[in-house]
């Protein structure tokens, strides 16, 4: 129901005046941004910028090295222009468009130079140092999208990076063996640590929004990884049992200290840290990976059914979340995926009663007790937030 139906129903049980009702009317529509002049402006700066390489890309043998050199520093520099005029003028869209084309424009400069006088063809490098150039640039940005991309970019190309040096890829290729599961989890760790840092140093807000973006991205990626990937692969195998293996233990004993810690330091900060439920969603996610790691490939019911704890533990903090920030729109939505999920686990166990007419009636009743009792348990979480506003 949009704003102005909810104003008609209040106006008519005089909850408000028509007075009010046009007051508001206004406010919101000063308010309000049309997202369709933003999302057309990095479409369109997004298409220049590949359509400028892939022009470049096409000629590329025709032209001479000089000239490559002069019309990529041509428009460098016009766009620069471009952002340093805007920028005066307040144009906060057009200037971020033109900040995601000036950050591509660089990209392709790096691989000219490089294709010019044979610096190799290491993508990762490339990426990196891209990564490190644009960083003045990411931190005058005013809006999330650039920051998104550049984190992701200076974080895998980073950890890539790291991942070159032997001793550490050797290390790394004996934990994945060790635990899997583990190295998904000291990602997410990490992820939040990280922005938790830049936060508390003020380093950037939209860096620190970005990180946060990727982090809640990465927990989704590890749950559907864990709900998908494992109870279909039948090709990974266990070769040593985790339970009595030393490493698999002394690996979950540093990556539940170095929880331990964060989690500690972040609520010494403050009490009230935002950053505090996610510590203990983290925590539980913990524990199940580690049960997944025991028993993954000894018992295929005990795997899937661990697995989907994973989901349910994030559906809850969902409709948690919901509830914290006082919006409905993420408690239906958590309700929503704990009801597909349960729907889904029926199918899993009891997948042969659907065949049979009895069974399709036992399969709806089962599935209307559960409906009407998360219904039930939404229905009282929303009645609190009502109260909780009248307060």
């Amino acid at each position: 129901m949009n704003i102005s139906k909810k104003l008609q129903i209040w106006e008519s049980a005089q909850l408000i005046s028509s007075e009010q009702k046009e007051k508001i009317l206004n406010y919101e529509q000063k308010q309000s941004r049309p997202l369709l002049y933003p999302a057309f402006l990095f479409i369109s700066a997004f298409c220049i910028g590949i359509g400028i390489l892939s022009l470049i890309a096409y000629n590329w043998d025709k032209l001479p090295d000089s000239l490559k050199l002069i019309s990529d520093f041509i428009l460098l520099t016009v766009c620069g222009l471009l952002v340093y005029k805007t920028t005066e003028q307040k144009k906060k869209t057009i200037t971020e468009s033109l900040k995601i084309l000036y950050a591509l424009l660089l990209l392709s400069s790096i691989g000219l130079i490089g294709q010019i006088y044979h610096l190799g063809d290491d993508l990762n490098a490339a990426l990196f140092f891209w990564s490190l150039i644009t960083f003045p640039l990411v931190l005058s940005c005013k809006k999330v999208i650039l920051p998104i991309i550049w984190t992701y970019i200076f974080y895998t190309t980073a950890v890539i990076k790291l991942l070159t040096i032997d001793i550490v890829n050797q290390y790394f290729e004996q934990i994945v063996e060790i635990s899997p599961f583990w190295v998904i989890w000291m990602n997410l760790i990490l992820y939040l640590g990280i922005g938790q840092l830049i936060s508390r140093f003020d380093i950037s807000k939209k860096i620190a929004q970005a990180v946060k973006i990727l982090f809640v991205m990465n927990i989704i990626g590890s749950v559907l990884f864990m709900e998908i990937f494992i109870p279909l692969d039948n090709s990974y195998e266990i070769t040593t049992n985790p339970a009595v293996n030393k490493a698999f233990w002394i690996l979950w004993l540093i990556g539940i200290t170095a929880w331990g810690i964060a989690l500690f330091l972040t609520s010494k900060t403050s009490r009230k840290n935002k950053e505090i439920p996610y510590y203990v969603l983290l925590g539980i996610m913990g524990v199940i990976m580690i049960t997944l790691n025991l028993i993954m490939g000894r018992t295929n019911i005990g795997t899937e059914i661990t697995a989907s704890l994973l989901s349910f533990s994030v559906f809850l903090f969902v409709i948690y979340k919901g509830n914290q920030k006082r919006s409905k729109k993420l408690i239906n939505l958590g309700s929503f995926l704990i009801s597909v999920r349960f729907f889904i686990i029926y199918i899993q166990v009891f997948g042969n009663m659907m065949t049979t007419g009895l069974g399709l009636i036992l399969s709806g009743i089962i599935f209307y007790l559960i409906g009407s009792n998360i219904y039930k348990l939404s229905h009282k979480i929303h009645s609190r937030l009502e109260e909780s506003k009248h307060e």
